[in-house]
C-alpha cells in the first residue's frame, strides 16, 4: 500500500506544471488581445462619430439650423434624438458643444452666418467651428472643458486624449446647400429694375432676403443725373433723361458680431415713351409675397385657397391651380363702368393643366376657360373681361385623350339683356411656360367700330378679326352690373364663382380710360419680363 500511495504522488508533479502553462499562456494571450479589443472600440467610436455628425448636419439643413441641447430629452430639436447612436463603444454618452447663433433661425440660422463664437476671434467659415462632438475614448472619460453637451462657452479646451469630430461652419454650409441661389444666405433678390419714361413718376423697390434681418442699410449709387434718389429701399422720382444708367445696390444685415454687406450691379433704363399714363384706378403688383390678401380699401381683395406665392423680378406673384385660387373684390360699384371706357392689363404666365373643361358635341371639340381678370363675363354673367382658352380633339365627346394647343386670349363684352356679345381674340396661340402681357382695351370714340375692342400681346396689337365676334359696336351699352370684380375666376351673382385659371399671375391694372397705343407701349416696357 505504501509503494501505491508513492507512485500517486510521483504523477501529480506533470499534472501541476502542466496547469501552470495553461495559466501562463492565457494571461499572455489576454494582454495580447486586450489592446486589440480597444483598437477595435476607438474605431468603432470614430465611426460612430462620423454618423452623428452627418445627422445633425442632414437634420440642419432640412430645419435651416442647428439642434440644440435643450430639456427635456423628448424636445424634438434635442440633439440626442436626432444622432443614430447616444453612445459611443464603451457605452458613455456623445457630448455636443455647438454655436447657439446656428440653432436659431432668427439669428440667421446657418446660412445666414458668416461666422461663429469658436475659436474665439475667427474671422471667416473656414475657420470658425459650428459644432464639436466628443467620446472620452479609452479612459471612458472626458478629459475636454466643458465635459457636458452645451452652446459653446466662453473656453473651450479640447484634450487629445478624447476623440473629437469637429465640424466648421463651412463644411456645415457647403453640405447644408447654402451656397446654392435658394438658400438663405444674405442677397438681394432683383435681377433687374422696372424701366421708366422720360417725364413720368417712377418708384422701385430693393428686395433683400436670407442672412440676419431686419436689413438696416441700402446704399443705391448711380442715380445722379436722372431725376430719381434713393430713400432707403425705395428708388423714386420723375426722370428728366432717357438713356440705361449702371446703377450699384449694396445691403447690409444685423449679423452680429460683425454685419453682412452684399453688392449687386443693376442696370436703369429710362424711355421715351410719349403720353405719360394715367392713374389707375386700380393696381395690384402682388409684392404683398405673403398672407391671403392683395391691395386696400376699395381694391382689397381676398384669395381663395392656399396663396402660392412666387418670386418675380425681385418682388412677387401669384400661382393660381386651376381649381379653387382666386381673387375676388366686395367693392361692387367701385369696378362698374357704365358707359364709360375701360383698359385691363395684366402679366400671365400660363402652366399646367387645365382642372375644368368641357365638349362641345357639334364640333367634337374639348375646350377650357379660365379667366384672368374682369367684372361680370362669360355666360351667363353681364360685364366685361379677359380669359383664356385651350382645346383639344374630343371626337363625339367619349374620347377626349388629345393633347392640349397652346393658348389664346380673349377679350369679351357683354350688354346688360345678355344678347349682345363682343369678343376679340389674340392673333395666334401663347405658348405656356413663359411670361406675357396681356392689355384689353373698349374704346368707345375709336373708329371704325371694329376697333372699339382691341386687344394687345407683348405690346403687338391683335389686328386678324377671323376669330372675332362683335354683332354690333358697343359705343351706347351699359356694363354696369352686381356681380363682383375677379381675378383667377369670374363671379356669377351669388355663392359661386367659376372659369378657374391656371397658371401665373403679377400685375394686373385696371384703368376706366382707353389707352392709346403709345401709353399701352410704355406700360409694357416699364412692366418686368423676367
Amino acid at each position: 500500500m505504501g509503494f501505491i500511495h508513492k507512485t500517486y504522488g510521483f504523477t501529480m508533479l506533470p499534472l501541476i506544471l502542466f496547469m501552470f502553462v495553461i495559466v501562463g499562456l492565457l494571461s499572455a494571450g489576454y494582454m495580447m488581445l486586450g489592446p486589440k479589443v480597444q483598437l477595435g472600440k476607438t474605431v468603432e467610436t470614430k465611426a460612430g462619430l462620423e454618423k452623428a455628425a452627418d445627422a445633425i448636419i442632414s437634420w440642419s439643413a432640412a430645419n435651416g439650423r442647428l439642434p440644440d441641447t435643450v430639456l427635456p430629452a423628448t424636445n424634438p430639436t434635442y440633439f440626442l434624438n436626432i444622432i443614430p447612436s447616444q453612445t459611443d463603444s464603451w457605452g458613455r454618452p456623445f457630448v455636443y458643444l455647438y454655436e447657439n447663433t446656428l440653432a436659431n433661425q432668427a439669428s440667421g440660422g446657418i446660412c445666414g452666418r458668416t461666422t461663429t463664437s469658436y475659436p474665439a476671434g475667427c474671422t471667416d467659415e473656414t475657420t470658425c467651428n459650428a459644432f464639436i462632438l466628443i467620446s472620452g475614448g479609452e479612459d471612458q472619460t472626458v478629459n475636454s472643458v466643458p465635459a457636458t453637451s452645451q452652446s459653446f462657452p466662453a473656453t473651450i479646451t479640447l484634450d487629445n486624449r478624447d476623440l473629437t469630430r469637429t465640424v466648421t461652419l463651412a463644411e456645415l454650409k457647403n453640405r447644408a446647400g447654402c451656397y446654392g441661389s435658394t438658400q438663405g444666405r444674405l442677397k438681394i433678390l432683383n435681377n433687374e429694375l422696372p424701366k421708366g419714361c422720360s417725364g413720368t413718376a417712377y418708384s422701385a423697390t430693393i428686395f433683400a432676403g436670407g442672412g440676419v434681418p431686419p436689413y438696416p442699410t441700402y446704399t443705391i449709387t448711380g442715380l445722379a443725373g436722372t431725376g430719381l434718389s434713393a430713400l432707403g429701399a425705395n428708388i423714386t422720382g420723375t426722370p428728366i433723361t432717357t438713356g440705361s444708367f449702371p446703377v450699384s445696390v449694396q445691403v447690409t444685415d444685423s449679423h452680429t458680431p460683425t454685419a453682412t454687406t452684399v453688392q449687386k450691379n443693376l442696370t436703369l433704363t429710362v424711355n421715351s415713351c410719349g403720353a405719360p399714363l394715367p392713374t389707375p384706378t386700380a393696381a395690384w403688383n402682388f409684392n404683398e409675397g405673403a398672407g391671403n390678401t392683395i391691395g386696400s380699401g376699395s381694391t382689397l381683395g381676398t384669395i381663395t385657397g392656399t396663396a402660392n406665392w412666387v418670386a418675380r423680378g425681385g418682388g412677387y406673384a401669384l400661382l393660381l391651380n386651376g381649381t379653387n385660387n382666386y381673387i375676388y373684390f366686395n367693392d361692387i360699384n367701385y369696378f362698374n363702368i357704365g358707359t364709360g371706357n375701360v383698359t385691363l392689363s395684366a402679366w400671365v404666365n400660363f402652366s399646367g393643366t387645365p382642372a375644368q373643361h368641357w365638349c362641345d358635341s357639334a364640333t367634337g371639340t374639348d375646350m377650357a376657360i379660365g379667366a384672368i381678370a374682369g367684372k361680370g363675363f362669360l355666360y351667363p354673367a353681364i360685364g366685361y373681361g379677359m380669359y383664356v382658352t385651350q382645346t383639344r380633339p374630343c371626337p363625339s365627346c367619349t374620347s377626349c385623350s388629345g393633347a392640349w394647343s397652346n393658348y389664346k386670349v380673349a377679350f369679351q363684352l357683354r350688354n346688360p339683356a345678355n344678347s349682345d356679345i363682343h369678343s376679340v381674340y389674340s392673333d395666334s396661340v401663347i405658348a405656356g411656360g413663359s411670361w406675357a402681357h396681356v392689355v384689353a382695351v373698349l374704346d368707345r370714340n375709336a373708329s371704325p367700330a371694329t376697333d372699339q375692342i382691341k386687344l394687345y400681346i407683348n405690346n403687338v396689337k391683335q389686328t386678324d378679326a377671323s376669330n372675332d365676334y362683335q354683332y354690333t359696336s358697343p359705343t351706347a351699352l351699359n356694363f354696369d352690373n352686381t356681380f363682383k370684380f375677379t381675378i383667377g375666376a369670374r363671379h356669377d351673382g351669388g355663392s359661386g364663382y367659376g372659369f378657374p385659371y391656371w397658371g401665373y399671375i403679377d400685375d394686373v391694372q385696371l384703368y376706366k380710360a382707353a389707352l392709346t397705343d403709345a401709353q399701352i407701349s410704355a406700360l409694357y416696357t416699364t412692366g418686368l419680363n423676367p
